[in-house]
């Protein structure tokens, strides 16, 4: 097997050209890796050297928060970041949030789980990645311990979960509970690792369900005999310490993320995929990937992505993804959330084509962040609004008189991607979005459209919420000459016989849009207009 591997690495190795090293700020560079012909292949690789001055990593997550509404685009979630890569996986429906830990600045965001890998960074840059034991636990007056089995998450039977902000105003739980309103005595409504913080009990309240969380306040909730045992056991104006630990060094990170399996270990490829519990449709085959991994010194950090189900670039293995990492010079390496998830942004600009061509959003990411400011250069490209083609490669206009080494092109909304080549190649379908470029740590861009074939029809289905079908749910979606959905398109819709309270609509990434319709029982004929510009297609219910 030692002896497999070691060739395919080395055919691997051979395989890929390597653009040169461009520096995006000082300390921090990309090197982007194409393969062609038979099996296609993109690689973006950022370092970022943690010692350099000014330089640091710090957690971000989607919207602010980490539940249902937490969600958000990589090249949006980074704000003024110098890079940003999506981590953690995350749970797709209800409350959305990173399966494992999370730390934003010292704020616990997730508790450990699944017993998974996890990286961490420290005040000083250092790097921690492995699997950090977790305890969290009220200790009563009495010295009755009760152990909390999570924070900010949907509870289950069985469990006692603690709520902070990071949940919104409420606890959102649609099962009714014994909540026990915490107010801590140090006047900070967050939550971080701690050992014994003082607690006051608020308030104390009995099956409720989705309970408000006051400002600078905790809940800590329970159901079934777990909350009886809150009640026997706690009354208002009782104190109470609040411990939440991880083990060892763990205990000082002040950013971590989740992920998974291991990837390299001591310079080798080392996969633990199976000890970490991960399931076939992460650990075979190929797919767009991302990773994070650190140098033999500890002094480097590497970000790595890969496009793939895509023509250019098919994906890679975790075997694959391994190679890339050690050859990168990952002394440890870690896998991250992949798929539709990948997703790799310069200052909000994608380094990578997302195989669902917009980015999906997502829980958490890793950012590096750098003190750095660079001089504005004088660059007009006079392409605002400029359409392009789809399916079409573009050379992009470059400023005069600068270090190509420092110029690094992105683009974002869906309208294709850019390589090292200074090329912007647009994608099949109608989109709107930007391009642009860094230099010297400035972002310059500007907004772009990309004009598939014209608009072909629309594709209506109606359905109906009552027996009377007097009230409809109309989804549609606009398709052009060549079978793609026109994405982001502008479309009027009128009834005859009967309203409806949205009247324009722009379609979504998927080209498509729905309203609801209430229809006049007595109307002699029920129609539904659609208007595009010059084009228009009714239909006859």
């Amino acid at each position: 097997m030692k002896k497999f591997l070691a060739a395919a690495f080395v055919f691997l190795a051979a395989a890929l050209y390597a653009a040169p090293i461009k520096t995006i700020v000082p300390g921090v560079t990309l090197e982007q890796q194409v393969r062609t012909g038979g099996s296609p292949l993109v690689v973006n690789i950022i370092r970022a050297d943690l010692a350099q001055p000014g330089i640091s990593v710090r957690t971000a997550v989607g919207s602010e928060r980490i539940t249902s509404s937490g969600k958000q685009a990589v090249s949006s979630m980074t704000g003024t970041a110098v890079v940003g890569i999506n981590a953690d996986y995350f749970n797709m429906g209800g409350f959305r949030d990173p399966v494992n830990l999370c730390i934003r600045d010292g704020e616990l965001l997730s508790e450990p789980g699944y017993n998974r890998t996890v990286i961490g960074f420290l005040e000083d840059n250092r790097v921690l990645m492995g699997v950090p034991e977790w305890r969290g636990f009220l200790t009563l007056a009495d010295g009755t311990r009760l152990d909390i089995k999570g924070i900010d998450r949907s509870r289950n039977s069985g469990e006692r979960i603690l709520y902070s902000h990071n949940m919104g105003k409420s606890t959102r739980s649609k099962y009714a509970a014994v909540d026990v309103v915490l107010r801590p005595e140090d006047g900070d409504g967050s939550l971080r690792l701690c050992g014994g913080r003082s607690l006051k009990v608020e308030d104390i309240k009995r099956a409720s369900v989705d309970t408000p969380i006051p400002e600078g306040c905790f809940v800590l909730s329970a159901g079934s005999e777990l909350g009886e045992e809150l009640l026997r056991l706690l009354k208002t104006g009782d104190t109470a310490a609040l411990t939440l630990e991880l083990s060892g060094e763990w205990s000082r990170v002040r950013n971590a993320v989740g992920g998974g399996p291991v990837l390299v270990r001591r310079g080798a490829v080392y996969i633990t995929g199976e000890k970490e519990g991960f399931k076939p449709d992460i650990l075979v085959g190929r797919a767009p990937r991302s990773a994070v991994g650190v140098s033999a010194d500890g002094k480097t950090l590497i970000i790595m992505s890969v496009d793939g189900r895509q023509k250019h670039s098919g994906g890679a293995t975790l075997n694959e993804l391994a190679q890339l990492m050690v050859k990168a010079g990952a002394y440890n390496a870690m896998n991250l959330d992949g798929g539709g998830s990948t997703a790799l942004s310069v200052y909000g600009l994608l380094l990578n084509s997302p195989s669902e061509r917009t980015e999906r959003p997502v829980a958490d990411c890793i950012t590096v962040v750098s003190e750095y400011k660079g001089e504005p250069i004088s660059f007009d490209p006079m392409l605002s609004g400029t359409v392009y083609r789809a399916d079409t490669v573009y050379s992009l206009p470059m400023p005069e008189d600068i270090d190509e080494n420092k110029l690094v092109w992105g683009a974002a909304g869906g309208i294709g991607y850019t390589l090292a080549d200074n090329m912007l190649r647009t994608s099949g379908v109608s989109s709107r979005g930007t391009v642009g470029f860094i230099y010297d740590g400035v972002k310059y861009a500007w907004p772009v459209e990309v004009s598939a074939a014209p608009l072909d029809r629309v594709e209506c289905k109606v359905s109906y919420y009552d027996e009377a079908r007097t009230i409809s749910r109309v989804y549609f979606s606009l398709i052009d000459k060549a079978g793609h959905p026109m994405i982001y398109s502008p479309v009027f819709v009128a009834l005859e016989g009967g309203v409806t309270d949205k009247i324009r609509h722009t379609t979504d990434s998927m080209g498509a849009s729905v309203f609801d319709a209430i229809w006049n029982k007595d109307a002699e004929e029920r129609k539904i207009v659609f208007s595009i510009g010059s084009f228009r297609q009714e239909f006859a219910l």
